[in-house]
């Protein structure tokens, strides 16, 4: 039998996970590095990465597909929204990195690549499918209040027909919340491992160990939202921050700045740099200074799933958070103690003024949320938990 030493693993990824950018890029990572420690780990690609070869320290990087490969017809056909295409020659790669890698287990990132599980399970001698999202009510919350409605639960329909499908043919699945476990299990008739594997706190080691002074009593606040700004959830969020939630914010501090930074904004978020106040990053380089001259960070989130990397990083650098219930689900945070939960657009805004305006809450609260996400999905939970996940601790 063999060493938890010697246990070797091949994440598949859909987008090139290194370095990271998104949440999907951080977790992957986490995953992988996570795994790192108890085995040779290795992470594959379908799109394709600048170049393959050693990804860090702890683990190395491949693609499935290269910029110069002919166009080959698809093995699959995408039924649904979160699906790419998969032509044979992704599949040919991938067994080849298998042969050659020899993994003890292939995690998937996401139901969307399914195409992936029918090729690999003769192969594989444990196949985990790492639901980070519950599509199929992601996409009823994306989708809420479309004129598309039935489409909308169409898709969903379907992709929770191709989740209990997938669930079983692989041999484990990792979801993020204990929420979002409870509900998977829930949907279907044999027994199967479920493992929470919590989203990690990104770029743990660029944290100082101890918090920052809060920002001096003069000084204008800065608001600051992060996230891969052509997510719908994420653009949505943005919108309504912009310009329903930090107008009203402004009105009491003139001097108010809100800062939105991440990856491919849309153009209905490049809009909304014209706004007084508004300022976008796009595809920041790096979050230290941002992260370092923020005030608070609100995240005004009505659809999303899993758990939100954005809470937990802000969290960790010592940044109080304003959110809704959704934004903070499964993140056991304690409301009105850790982080403070609002509704509507007025309420957030209140909220945000009254954290801004009483500096003993405001240290109290960032205190508490550090602490209480440094436990929880500091590197040592991510380890253990990705252990039990694999089944080796």
């Amino acid at each position: 039998m063999k060493s938890r030493s010697e246990h070797r693993t091949l994440v598949v990824s859909h987008d090139p996970a290194w370095p990271p950018v998104s949440g999907a890029d951080l977790r992957n990572v986490q995953n992988v590095q996570a795994a790192s420690e108890f085995g040779p780990s290795h992470l594959v690609s379908l799109r394709p990465h600048e170049a393959d070869g050693p990804g860090s320290k702890a683990f190395t990087v491949a693609s499935l597909i290269r910029r110069d490969d002919p166009r080959r017809p698809a093995v699959n056909r995408p039924r649904t929204r979160i699906e790419p295409r998969i032509s044979a020659i992704a599949i040919e790669r991938l067994l080849a990195e298998v042969d050659r890698f020899r993994p003890d287990t292939v995690i998937l990132e996401g139901i969307g690549l399914q195409a992936f599980i029918e090729p690999l399970r003769p192969h594989v001698p444990q196949l985990v499918l790492d639901m980070h999202n519950v599509e199929s009510d992601l996409a009823l919350q994306v989708g809420a209040g479309a004129l598309r409605g039935v489409a909308i639960r169409l898709n969903s329909s379907l992709l929770r027909w191709h989740e209990r499908q997938a669930g079983k043919k692989v041999d484990r699945i990792w979801t993020c919340t204990a929420a979002d476990r409870d509900r998977v299990l829930s949907r279907f008739k044999r027994p199967i491992p479920l493992d929470v594997v919590p989203n990690a706190i990104p770029r743990f080691h660029e944290i100082a160990a101890s918090l920052k002074d809060p920002p001096a009593d003069d000084a204008p606040p800065s608001i600051l939202f992060v996230g891969h700004l052509g997510y719908a959830p994420n653009v949505q969020a943005a919108v309504r921050l912009a310009r329903g939630i930090f107008p009203l914010i402004h009105k009491a501090f003139p001097r108010a700045r809100l800062h939105l930074a991440g990856r491919h904004p849309k153009p209905l978020v490049k809009a909304l740099a014209d706004l007084p106040g508004v300022h976008l990053h796009a595809n920041p380089l790096t979050l230290e200074k941002l992260f370092a001259q923020a005030s608070i960070t609100i995240v005004p989130l009505r659809a999303g799933g899993g758990s939100r990397i954005k809470i937990l990083e802000a969290a960790a650098w010592g940044i109080p958070v304003v959110a809704t219930p959704l934004a903070v689900e499964g993140l056991e945070l304690e409301p009105g103690r850790q982080v403070v939960v609002g509704e509507t657009d007025k309420e957030l805004a209140q909220m945000a003024i009254d954290l801004l305006n009483d500096k003993v809450r405001l240290c109290s609260q960032r205190d508490e949320a550090r602490r209480a996400v440094c436990d929880l999905h500091g590197p040592e939970a991510i380890r253990r938990a990705v252990g039990l996940g694999l089944g080796l601790v």
